[in-house]
This record gives C-alpha cells, sequence and structure tokens, in this order.
C-alpha cells in the first residue's frame, strides 16, 4: 500500500473517530506549511471521493442524457463552451486511458448548459 493510500485510510480513521481532521490553517505544529498541504490535499481527495459515490457515476449520467436526447459531441461543445476533447474523454468507457471523470461542477455546467436544450426538444414532442 503506498503512502498516500494508507494516510488516506488513516485521516478517514481519525475524522470518523472524532470528527475532526486535526490539520489546522496554519500548522504551527512539528508539521511544515509543506507537509500540511499536502494532507489538506490528501483530505481533498477523500472528500472528492465520498462526494463521488454519493453522486453516482457523473459521467454514466451525461452519457444517458447524451444518448437518450441525440446530443453530439459537437453540439455540447458549442452549449459548454469546451473544447470538444474534454467531452469525449468524459463519454469515453473508465478503462480507456484518456478518460476523464467528470466533476461534480463540471455536471451541473453540463446540465445547465443542455436544460435550455432539453425543455425546447419536449416543447417540440
Amino acid at each position: 500500500m503506498g503512502y498516500r493510500r494508507l494516510i488516506k485510510h488513516y485521516m478517514q480513521h481519525v475524522y470518523d473517530q472524532t470528527g475532526d481532521t486535526w490539520i489546522t490553517e496554519k500548522s504551527g505544529t512539528a508539521l511544515s506549511d509543506r507537509d500540511a498541504d499536502e494532507l489538506r490535499s490528501i483530505w481533498l481527495d477523500i472528500e472528492r471521493d465520498v462526494e463521488s459515490e454519493a453522486l453516482g457515476d457523473l459521467n454514466q449520467r451525461a452519457l444517458t442524457l447524451c444518448e437518450q436526447h441525440g446530443l453530439t459531441i459537437d453540439e455540447l461543445a458549442e452549449r459548454l463552451g469546451w473544447r470538444r476533447r474534454i467531452i469525449e474523454e468524459w463519454l469515453l468507457p473508465d478503462e480507456h486511458p484518456r478518460y476523464r471523470q467528470m466533476t461534480r461542477r463540471d455536471f451541473q455546467h453540463f446540465e445547465m448548459s443542455i436544460s435550455p436544450f432539453l425543455n425546447h426538444l419536449d416543447d417540440r414532442a
């Protein structure tokens, strides 16, 4: 087990037992500022993992919406204002080496950008 994974498990355990991460804004302890920053980074990884589990697979949700409404990568790129390559990477299978995981913020922007388009499609039906 790598050190980051070990620290992640330990930090999660400490948080589960105490309700606190024990990482202060300014280290003021034996930790250097760099070490404290690294621990904060690891804690952010834990929070992202928890959020991801709670929200489900955002990439799959986006892919399902695209398939249901016949949205193309080019249409999405235009609506989202993002490069086509990023959207392609979101819609790849997760085992693909170029796969990019959507963040909650990405998915919210995705939903907000396509909702007027979806409402327009619903009005035509």
